[in-house]
């Protein structure tokens, strides 16, 4: 008999102990709704926070989860939004498949949608859609702003580089860090050089070792030309220094560590880069700060990368890797065969993963016709009209049934709290206030959102947001064409469930079950 309902709950990445609310405001609405449909709950959670739902990693409640769905008893899954569940368009679609497949009904709460009908899969994975947009459009406003004041400003973005910290009256410049650590004996304590943690009598005792003084010791060691970074790595960490990660906790170096030193000699020189270091990127410009190791050992420590990196070319072939849009989604038609990428000649092939062996079709097409295929594709999906009337006439009357004043104040903080976190990040950018700063008042205001949250409920999309960007989604073929490769991928996999070519040409295209009444028969 089915008549067991899973319950997922997942709270919010915040950073205060304070915030109980959402996981306990998720268990009720959850507890109630099984209740109501004359189901036995089971709760399956992520609660203690820290817990991102744009991946299965590092959350053990959603994995025991997904391992009861085989059960014979399980009729449905409940959740209080769709975000509970996956920020990911693609393990979203994969989701829906699968319990389409067991006919396991997927209820949320948020935004009143049950799976078991044609229309709650459809609005399911639009709205999933339109949440993917919107989390792309803010990505993207942001990093046109980091673009822009790192062109035209010179700042640096992104975690601090070892051995230095920022300076928040000289718009968070990158220095030389002051931090290190003091070692008595077998012992570690965190602090500054001009502050030892013993009194005078016991400071022969104490031994010095700066984390700025460690990335000058592991350039002047490199520049010599005899050491590589396994040997800087145990010469470093047999002279006492340590590494300090990005929680700020001391611990011996490994090898990645010198390595990204190393790589990043040109930010120690002075420098802001186009890209990342660690990839390889070039010197866009002189940096708002002054060169964190001296300049003529940052050149000499390139001068020796470019020398080892010349040696080394002759045995390793190194090459930049690319993004297959079709992979893992890719067959051959005439064989059924599942097809991979492959680089050769400058060029991007698709093949058979395994030996073509009996097969009518060739070998290997290149990838760039396939790819522009699919776009083509894609110019045929669109929102049938009456999908969409009824989409945008359930989120307005549900918008009509919670109009009580309570709820229009309790939006009102919500649009205002918003703003002060857009606020806080252009602090951040700017340099104005450091991480640990920036992340207690980011977890200030996300506990004062949650409580607000609290206030209203299972609050529907807002209808004029959804008629704006059901347009957007008309025209999704324009909006994948400009996005980045992995976005395309990942939508692409949210689509589809197979596609298959001949020589070439694409013979048959199979969306998920939940987009197939946006495709229009050609």
């Amino acid at each position: 008999m089915r008549n067991v309902a899973l319950c997922y709950v997942r709270k919010s990445m915040v950073r205060t102990a304070t915030d109980a609310v959402s996981p306990e405001r998720q268990r009720a609405n959850c507890q109630a709704e099984a209740t109501r449909r004359g189901y036995v709950p089971e709760f399956y959670e992520d609660a203690e926070g820290h817990r991102s739902g744009r991946s299965e990693k590092g959350r053990p409640g959603w994995l025991a989860f997904k391992d009861q769905l085989a059960r014979p008893d399980v009729a449905a899954v409940i959740v209080e939004s769709l975000s509970r569940a996956s920020r990911s368009v693609k393990d979203l679609a994969t989701l829906l498949d699968e319990l389409q497949a067991r006919e396991i009904a997927l209820v949320s709460l948020k935004e009143q949608i049950d799976t078991a009908t044609a229309m709650g899969r459809a609005f399911i994975g639009i709205i999933a859609v339109i949440n993917q947009f919107e989390s792309d459009i803010a990505s993207e406003r942001m990093k046109m702003t980091i673009t822009f004041k790192r062109e035209h400003k010179g700042q640096h973005f992104g975690y601090t580089p070892f051995g230095c910290e920022r300076d928040q009256a000289a718009d968070g410049a990158l220095r030389p860090s002051r931090e290190g650590v003091w070692r008595i004996g077998d012992a570690v304590v965190v602090g500054l050089r001009d502050e030892p943690p013993f009194a005078d009598e016991a400071r022969a005792a104490q031994v010095w070792r700066g984390y700025h003084d460690a990335l000058g010791r592991c350039f002047e060691w490199y520049a010599e030309g005899d050491t590589g970074n396994i040997a800087l790595r145990d010469r470093l960490n047999a002279a006492g220094y340590l590494y300090r990660d990005r929680r700020g906790n001391p611990r011996a170096f490994d090898e990645n560590d010198v390595r990204r030193m190393l790589a990043a000699q040109r930010v120690y020189a002075g420098f802001i880069l186009n890209g990342r270091a660690k990839m390889g990127a070039g010197v866009l410009r002189a940096a708002n700060f002054a060169p964190i190791v001296p300049r003529e050992l940052c050149d000499r420590v390139q001068a020796m990368m470019v020398t080892r990196r010349k040696y080394g070319a002759q045995f390793i072939a190194h090459r930049k890797g690319r993004l297959y849009l079709l992979g893992d989604l890719l067959y051959c038609g005439a064989c059924g065969q599942k097809m991979g990428g492959v680089f050769q000649d400058g060029k991007a092939f698709y093949r058979h993963t395994r030996a073509k062996r009996q097969c009518s079709a060739g070998g290997q097409t290149l990838a760039e016709p396939l790819d522009a295929q699919v776009l083509e594709m894609l110019q045929r999906f669109t929102v049938p009209e009456d999908l969409k009337t009824r989409i945008v006439a359930l989120a307005r009357q549900m918008l009509q049934a919670q109009a009580r004043p309570e709820h229009r104040a309790a939006r009102a903080t919500l649009a205002k709290l918003g703003r002060k976190l857009e606020n806080l990040k252009e602090l951040r950018i700017d340099g104005e206030i450091d991480r640990a700063e920036y992340a207690r008042r980011k977890a200030e205001i996300e506990t004062q959102i949650q409580a607000a949250q609290a206030h209203l409920g299972d609050t529907p999309p807002d209808a004029a947001r959804l008629e704006q960007l059901l347009t957007k989604i008309d025209r999704i073929a324009d909006v994948v064409r400009e996005g980045s490769a992995p976005r395309k991928k990942e939508l692409y996999r949210a689509l589809f469930e197979r596609i298959e070519q001949v020589d070439g040409r694409i013979t048959r295209a199979i969306p998920r079950e939940w987009a197939r009444p946006f495709f229009k028969t050609a």
